[in-house]
């Protein structure tokens, strides 16, 4: 069961992008031998984009590098940003 939705475009922000998500599938074959021996085929998860971005211009190879790259691009700047937003504690006190 294949389903198309759309995202956020990581460049600009609107909700642009068509990705289409596979679902995990696990099939269990037996075969006619006299051992009854199985094979299970799996399929794992996975979303595969299908356009680039309308609004900003990029391409669907430039976003889907963005997506998959997404945690390496996140500056140390922002991480703190983030957590102090979050209200977490950003120093330890014993």
């Amino acid at each position: 069961m294949t389903r198309e939705t759309l995202t956020n475009c990581p460049f600009c922000g609107k909700l642009t992008i068509k990705i289409l998500h596979i679902p995990f599938v696990a099939n269990t074959f037996a075969s006619k031998c006299r051992a009854g021996g199985r094979n299970t085929v799996i399929q794992k998860e996975r979303f595969d984009v299908l356009s680039g971005c309308d609004a900003c211009g990029k391409s669907r190879k430039e976003v889907e590098n963005t997506l998959n790259n997404k945690e390496d691009k996140i500056s140390h700047e922002e991480r703190i940003r983030r957590i102090r937003e979050s209200g977490l504690p950003t120093r330890i006190e014993f």
